[in-house]
């Protein structure tokens, strides 16, 4: 029961020591460490055999089924026995679930593609998955790369997946100096990855394989916290939403294109949703539907 098991959750790195039925009709999934190199200290790469505590994680993973599934991975925390070594212990992580992970990396994977080729909002995308709207907002994924926004201060960062520990070094395809939004999640639309920064009110568009900047252009009046929805694109056009209900209208070019501006005249913080050829808008006061 426990290799088949193993073998339908299809989760590398782990397996599944048993399954409990939830009395609200869920199911728990407890899982335990299969990867060897979950053994080996991230910072020397001895491999350690001294358990120094037993501890559980609970992962978010796909959603499956119509009640779901809990995972509870059972993981130990190890000493690090060599001298040279800065770091005294380490607990167990794989490439799915690296170290702090909340989601599982094909979760994290599902849920940007849901947010960046899909065009739902990052609202819809958590609901779905059962996270927070910032675990659902923090990554965009394609051309083999991670996409990640740091905050306002922050850079841009487009990263290799895969690495388990410091990957600083070691999986930063590109990263930009600063200018990196808050709220708004970044859009990776076609060849390009397109941002706004919500303290400026200046959006940028980057090549998305190199990171090199193609243009920028400011939207409407420079304004702290001026955009919280996040942009969506459809029929070759990206759409920016600010807070004031402008939403600006740009062509998916090379360079700087405003086409229009659409003004709704509410107060609009929540990202539009594309459904069948119809925009949802919410504002401050009501729930728009526009279309044909």
């Amino acid at each position: 029961m426990e290799h088949g098991t193993t073998l339908l959750l299809d989760l590398p790195g782990v397996s599944v020591l048993r399954v409990v039925a939830e009395a609200g009709g869920g199911r728990v999934v407890h899982l335990a460490t299969q990867d060897e190199m979950a053994a080996a200290c991230p910072s020397c790469g001895v491999f350690s055999t001294s358990v120094k505590q037993r501890r559980t994680t609970a992962p978010r993973d796909l959603p499956y089924g119509l009640s779901g599934l809990r995972l509870v991975w059972h993981k130990r925390r190890m000493r690090c026995r060599e001298v040279l070594c800065s770091r005294g212990s380490f607990t167990e992580s794989i490439e799915q679930i690296p170290a702090r992970a909340r989601v599982t990396g094909r979760c994290r994977d599902q849920m940007a593609r849901s947010v960046g080729d899909d065009n739902h909002s990052v609202s819809e995308v958590a609901a779905l998955h059962g996270v927070s709207w910032p675990t659902a907002h923090r990554a965009v994924v394609g051309y083999g790369l991670v996409f990640c926004s740091s905050g306002r201060a922050g850079p841009t960062l487009a990263i290799k997946p895969g690495g388990i520990g410091d990957v600083t070094t070691s999986h930063i395809a590109w990263q930009t100096e600063r200018g990196s939004p808050f709220v708004p999640s970044p859009l990776l639309y076609r060849d390009q990855l397109y941002t706004i920064n919500d303290m400026a009110s200046v959006v940028t568009s980057f090549d998305a394989r190199s990171g090199k900047v193609l243009w920028q252009g400011r939207l409407g009046v420079a304004r702290r916290e001026g955009f919280s929805a996040s942009p969506v694109a459809v029929d070759g056009k990206i759409f920016f939403t600010n807070d004031d209900g402008e939403t600006f209208v740009l062509r998916d070019a090379a360079t700087f294109e405003l086409l229009h501006v659409n003004r709704i005249g509410e107060r609009t913080i929540a990202s539009p949703a594309l459904v069948e050829g119809r925009w949802y808008i919410r504002t401050d006061q009501h729930l728009f539907a526009i279309g044909r």
